[in-house]
């Protein structure tokens, strides 16, 4: 198997091996696994977030004692200004809650929320290290996890294929076909895409075609390149302007989930507005900006007629850049802002380049991007965006020389 032994020489991994798997393997290996198996501790706790907590405190250790991070993606400036920036943002809650009188079971979930960013990026920079193959490893952990929690525990709304089947069966089939050829992924991709579609998965559908696109821009010269790309982004704001067109209303009342998403996005856009500097608090627990969403919910859908308490427990903004954007303002997005341009740096040099497993590094980061401006900001999105985080991290590395990407 190719990823049963680790390189220990432009991998620059030196850990302990047992029996034929590093430890550092098996671990990636682990935390992907468990990342999509939740306790109810302060929100939806991902049981990864166990394991990353001891990476983190390790790493930290080692920082105060050698005076220096463990090698990877940690030893940037890049790390240590995302690093920061959370950090920032952590401090900005903790003003908006206090300021806003949150309620305390909510300032909890917020600042754990926002506290474990920060652990999550230590963690998986410190495992991960300087190691694409772990990167990997961490990457099929999750979708064998992701499949292994809906048989287990049944998949969000019942739907099998969305909350089940679809991104662990696209993740393994973009992993099988990175060893191939450039064509192979994209037909891959193209296939995945088609059936995503089919089968009512629009957004990961669109994900997979732009995979696809991407693939064969780095063989396209320079103006035809950016004419794509124009092209692409085009295509994408057409798509997300038909969400917020109010000529698209009777589309969006037969598409509960769009007419939600659009709720969510306008209120939270609008509460940013409102208060930039200090936001609403965590969960937005001690102003109006719930009874906003639900009363824009209700113009928008025919078959809505309010959240249920345990709904409003659980409503999260489908957006991570505004949900931190409206709720900590300008400096609690701080991170989420950095972060956005560096998954575009990172999409770019990409393009740029080539590499073995070319569609999954283009995957997660189109997800990465997708997610930050249309997806929830919940429990094992933490773990996805420290780890696409990281990617972008190592592949800043590469940029510079200083990590070689092994097949």
């Amino acid at each position: 198997m190719a990823y049963a032994i680790e390189s220990r020489h432009a991998d620059g991994d030196s850990s302990r091996v047992v029996g034929r798997i590093p430890w550092a393997v098996a671990f990636c290996g682990l935390v992907g696994f468990t990342t999509p198996f939740v306790v109810k501790v302060a929100g939806n706790f991902p049981i990864a977030e166990f394991l990353l907590f001891a990476a983190a405190v390790a790493a930290v250790s080692v920082r105060i004692i050698r005076h220096r991070w463990p090698s990877g993606p940690a030893r940037t400036r890049v790390f240590t200004l995302l690093l920061v920036l959370q950090v920032v943002g952590l401090a900005a809650y903790v003003v908006s809650d206090l300021y806003r009188n949150s309620a305390p079971a909510d300032y909890v979930r917020g600042w754990a929320r926002m506290a474990f960013v920060a652990i999550d990026l230590i963690g998986l920079a410190a495992v991960i290290g300087p190691s694409w193959r772990r990167f990997i490893v961490l990457v099929g952990g999750w979708a064998f996890g992701q499949a292994a929690s809906a048989v287990t525990l049944g998949p969000l709304f019942d739907d099998w294929w969305k909350f089940g089947f679809a991104e662990p069966i696209t993740f393994l089939a973009l992993i099988a076909a990175g060893s191939r050829s450039r064509l192979v992924g994209a037909i891959v991709a193209i296939l995945l895409g088609v059936l995503h579609i089919v089968l009512e998965y629009r957004s990961l559908g669109l994900e997979c075609l732009m995979v696809a696109v991407a693939l064969y821009l780095t063989r396209l010269p320079r103006l035809w390149r950016l004419s794509a790309v124009l092209a692409a982004l085009a295509a994408i704001g057409l798509a997300l302007g038909g969400l917020f067109d109010g000529r698209s209303a009777t589309h969006i009342s037969r598409h509960s989930s769009d007419a939600e998403r659009r709720a969510m996005m306008e209120v939270a856009a609008e509460s940013f507005a409102d208060s930039p500097l200090i936001g609403q608090g965590s969960w937005f627990s001690s102003t109006k900006v719930i009874r906003r969403i639900e009363a824009r919910y209700i113009q928008l859908s025919d078959s809505f007629n309010g959240y249920t308490e345990e709904q409003e427990r659980d409503l999260a903004v489908h957006s991570q850049l505004l949900t931190a954007l409206a709720e900590g303002g300008i400096f609690g997005a701080s991170f989420f802002i950095a972060y956005g341009f560096m998954l575009l740096w990172a999409t770019a040099y990409c393009l740029r380049t080539s590499r073995p497993q070319q569609a999954l590094v283009f995957l997660i980061l189109i997800e990465a991007l997708w997610n930050l401006a249309i997806a929830p900001f919940s429990g094992p999105a933490r773990v996805q965006i420290a780890a696409s985080a990281v990617l972008g991290l190592l592949l800043w590395q590469q940029a510079r020389g200083r990590l070689l990407w092994e097949d």
